[in-house]
C-alpha cells in the first residue's frame, strides 16, 4: 500500500475516532440506577418524581420512565466549567459566570434529586451571582429550586434555634 493510499485510510479512522471521543464527552454524566445500568442524562428528563426517556439509549425507548428512588447516583466528571465560573465570581465578574453557570442548570436540571449531582453545586454558585447583581427574582426562584431538590436540607434551615440548658 503506497503513502497515498494509506492517507484517506487514516482520515476515515481519525474522523471515527473525533466523532466517538466528542459524544463519549457529550455523555459523559450518567445517571446510575439502583440496577447498575447507566443512563447518559442527556437522554434524560425530569417529570414529576419520574425520570424519562427522551432518546433511544441502550433498549430503551423515548417515553419510558423510572421513579427517582430507582437512581442510584450521577456518575461522570464535573463540568469543568464550574470552576472557570467560579473564579470570574471570585473575581467579580456575575455575568460571566452566569454566562457559564446557565447552561449547567439546564443541562443537568434533570438530576437535581439524585445524590451526587452537580446541579446543586452549580445553583449554589448561580445563586451567590444573583445576588450580587441583586437580582432578586431569579435568587429567591433559585433558592426555591435549592430547596426542593434538597428537602431534608430545607426542613432543617427552617427549624427554629433551640438552645439547651
Amino acid at each position: 500500500m503506497s503513502r497515498f493510499q494509506k492517507f484517506p485510510f487514516l482520515l476515515t479512522v481519525s474522523a471515527c475516532l473525533v466523532f466517538l471521543l466528542s459524544r463519549a464527552a457529550a455523555d459523559s454524566v450518567s445517571v446510575v440506577l439502583q440496577g447498575g445500568r447507566a443512563i447518559p442524562l442527556s437522554a434524560l428528563t425530569l417529570e414529576g418524581d419520574k425520570l424519562v426517556i427522551t432518546t433511544a439509549v441502550d433498549r430503551l425507548t423515548p417515553g419510558q420512565s423510572f421513579g427517582l428512588n430507582a437512581a442510584s447516583h450521577i456518575y461522570g466528571e464535573r463540568p469543568p466549567e464550574l470552576n472557570k465560573a467560579i473564579a470570574l465570581l471570585l473575581n467579580d465578574k456575575a455575568d460571566a459566570a452566569l454566562g457559564l453557570l446557565e447552561p449547567i442548570l439546564d443541562q443537568h436540571k434533570a438530576s437535581a434529586k439524585i445524590p451526587g449531582n452537580f446541579w446543586l453545586e452549580t445553583a449554589r454558585v448561580a445563586l451567590i451571582a444573583y445576588s450580587l447583581k441583586a437580582n432578586t427574582s431569579k435568587s429567591s426562584e433559585l433558592g426555591s429550586q435549592i430547596s426542593d431538590a434538597s428537602p431534608l436540607q430545607a426542613k432543617i434551615r427552617l427549624l427554629p434555634f433551640q438552645r439547651h440548658c
